[in-house]
């Protein structure tokens, strides 16, 4: 592997990385504390990211990076949140198990104390799962009892008949995480991963993230939408796939599946950014969804 590593591994790693230096901010300016993030990432990620925690190095370092990519950071970081709280939620009322699809560096398996408590499947390529599984040796002595690392390519492997090789059970009520994944893969294996979704037990949940649709295709795109798609292309990660907000409903329709929320930039700044006074910049092309299973799987 490159020393920066390669392909989607390095991609999940310059993800753990934003979350990472997040935890750096004082307590009453972060969105999560996310300390385990540091510690899988590999020495040489390690190396560059311990200088941030101090804001003299922190703070030049993510002026020159929104300065590349505008609101690239802030969104991971918003997201983030989010997701964490939908998680929470979906634990607090009855979920039994959870799965994160294209889990990449995901540590919510073991910082959020309520997943402890149920089968958590992260689910992304080999290549990552085989770094992250010798990362949490490292980092956490072993990988933990109440966490299934499923090896899987969503465009050529089947993702329920994994699942269950690992362990999971379609009829126990689930939520699904499937952040900053679906701009990645087909159409086909989209609807493939929700049809799966949509078989386990009525409410159970998934939350995602995906673009909006005329930025993938072409027809509505800003110069910071181009920059940002120039950098995935020069990523190996190309963005091929979107889904259209005003059609969102309708296309979970299908699949059984309920809208619940449908949120972007703006929600964000008005839920987590304002209540503490903090200023910072959002990519508006990239929202997050919850949809829940509205009949029985």
């Amino acid at each position: 592997m490159a020393l920066f590593g390669s392909g989607k591994a390095r991609q999940a790693l310059s993800t753990a990385t934003m979350r990472a230096v997040e935890s750096y901010r004082d307590p009453g300016e972060r969105l999560y504390d996310d300390r385990v993030a540091i510690a899988l990432l590999p020495p040489v990620w390690q190396a560059f990211v311990r200088p941030l925690r101090f804001a003299v190095v922190r703070k030049p370092t993510l002026w020159y990076r929104e300065r590349q990519f505008p609101g690239v950071i802030g969104n991971v970081i918003c997201r983030t949140r989010f997701i964490d709280d939908v998680v929470r939620r979906e634990l607090e009322s009855g979920a039994q198990q959870a799965v994160v699809l294209g889990a990449g560096f995901d540590t919510r398996a073991y910082r959020i104390p309520a997943l402890e408590r149920v089968d958590v499947f992260e689910v992304d390529h080999p290549s990552v799962q085989e770094l992250k599984e010798r990362r949490l040796r490292s980092a956490l002595g072993s990988v933990p009892d109440h966490v299934r690392l499923v090896a899987i390519d969503f465009d050529e492997q089947e993702l329920l008949p994994s699942l269950e090789s690992a362990g999971f059970d379609v009829d126990e009520r689930t939520v699904f995480v499937w952040e900053g994944v679906t701009q990645y893969i087909t159409e086909d294996a989209i609807r493939s991963t929700l049809e799966v979704v949509s078989s386990c037990a009525e409410g159970s949940t998934v939350v995602f993230t995906y673009i909006e649709e005329g930025i993938v295709d072409g027809t509505d795109r800003t110069a910071i939408d181009r920059k940002i798609l120039a950098m995935a292309d020069r990523s190996d990660s190309p963005w091929i796939s979107g889904f259209d907000p005003d059609r969102l409903e309708s296309s979970l329709a299908e699949f059984g599946l309920r809208l619940v929320e449908d949120v972007g930039a703006a929600a964000y700044r008005e839920r987590y950014l304002e209540p503490i006074g903090r200023d910072l910049n959002c990519y508006g092309g990239e929202r997050a969804a919850v949809a829940t299973i509205a009949r029985a799987g």
